[in-house]
């Protein structure tokens, strides 16, 4: 369990984004982490990209939590595709990519919101899904929503 939330207060953003990398290149080999949160944190595009390599690699993640994080729309995109590339991986190697709770609001998505309805769709584990006050337009949402049928456990859902 890595629970870094508001971790980097007070912090400059040239100083947290290569201490994500140090972080993540730590936690990469660590394939037995279930839970992140790095919530209330300023990521941005650039710490997106620092965590991606991370989200790609750990298949033993079951819980992220990035609220709060000031991904935009750039940064959520590197989220989304890290996280689609993970659960892929996991089909490829015989090792299933069991995410179960997903929180990523108040991060400015906007527009990149709807590329996470292919990744709820390939995940299909979800139980838990947060992603409020992102300025998601009707078409993300509706996608959204019907990325969730391909996730029979569903038992939170708030957009």
């Amino acid at each position: 369990m890595a629970l870094m939330n508001n971790m980097f207060t007070q912090r400059k953003i040239p100083e947290i984004h290569p201490a994500l990398s140090r972080f993540t290149d730590v936690f990469v080999k660590s394939s037995r982490l279930t839970v992140l949160d790095l919530s209330d944190n300023a990521l941005n595009l650039d710490g997106a990209k620092a965590i991606s390599p991370f989200l790609k690699e750990c298949l033993s993640l079951r819980e992220l939590y990035l609220h709060n994080t000031g991904l935009g729309p750039y940064g959520g995109v590197f989220i989304a595709d890290a996280l689609l590339e993970a659960c892929m991986k996991g089909r490829r190697t015989g090792r299933p990519y069991n995410l179960q709770r997903f929180v990523l609001g108040r991060s400015r998505l906007e527009t990149s919101g709807i590329k996470y309805a292919n990744v709820f769709a390939a995940i299909g584990t979800l139980v838990e899904v947060q992603m409020s006050q992102n300025g998601m337009d009707d078409e993300a949402i509706v996608a959204l929503y019907k990325s969730m049928c391909l996730n029979p456990n569903l038992e939170v859902l708030n957009l």
